[in-house]
């Protein structure tokens, strides 16, 4: 069988696939049951839903297998549309002590990158909201045009500059790559897990000087 390979907009059947993603790349079974790691990738994927502009969804041979998503702070947010999605993914996380345990892990995570964009003193035009893929196609090129198509969005919209979030859990070496610059970063470990993480927040600057 051929493969097959597409980009385009999000869709409601890709979100399990995508769900999933979230689950492996930031192995949230590390510090949850397999249930309510599900629940949690339900809640970061409408999360990050809410806070971005553009999204672009690859599927390979009818399966969703990358996704990334950006927020051009000058276009108009979706909110709307997927808040009902939001609300019901944090109801099931609360209806656990575990489910509330980890929410409250996770918004020590979001200060931490509160923290991270003030120490960097700067402003931007937009963000990289959320950017994975399936390691099965890891080194298959789908991570590059993903990136590719995002950065052009951005140029679109005239964007001058953009920031990330990133941290030890996920293939930050990538950024680099792209030419993207390490501005901060800040190292925690978290009461009751061994694992200990460093989180960064990179830039990218004249990025309307990739359509020219």
């Amino acid at each position: 069988m051929k493969n097959t390979l597409e980009f385009r907009t999000i869709q409601k059947e890709d979100y399990t696939e995508l769900e999933h993603i979230i689950s492996d790349v930031w192995k949230y079974e590390d510090f949850c049951s397999p249930e309510t790691a599900k629940k949690m990738a339900k809640l970061y994927l409408a999360s990050c839903l809410i806070n971005q502009t553009y999204n672009c969804v690859a599927v390979q041979d009818g399966k969703a297998v990358g996704v990334i998503m950006g927020n051009c702070f000058r276009e108009k947010k979706h909110t709307a549309k997927y808040l009902p999605r939001r609300i019901s993914a944090v109801l099931e996380m609360a209806l656990s002590g575990e489910g509330r345990g980890v929410m409250k892990m996770f918004q020590g995570f979001d200060q931490i990158d509160e923290e991270l964009l003030q120490l960097s003193g700067k402003t931007y035009d937009g963000a990289l909201e959320f950017f994975a893929v399936d390691k099965a196609v890891h080194g298959t090129g789908i991570g590059g045009q993903l990136y590719q198509r995002a950065m052009d969005y951005f140029a679109e919209c005239q964007m001058r500059n953009f920031y990330l979030y990133t941290d030890t859990a996920c293939n930050w070496g990538f950024y680099e790559h792209q030419g993207m610059v390490r501005v901060v970063e800040r190292e925690k470990k978290f009461d009751g897990h061994e694992r200990k993480i460093n989180f960064f927040l990179y830039e990218k600057t004249e990025v309307r000087d990739i359509l020219n």
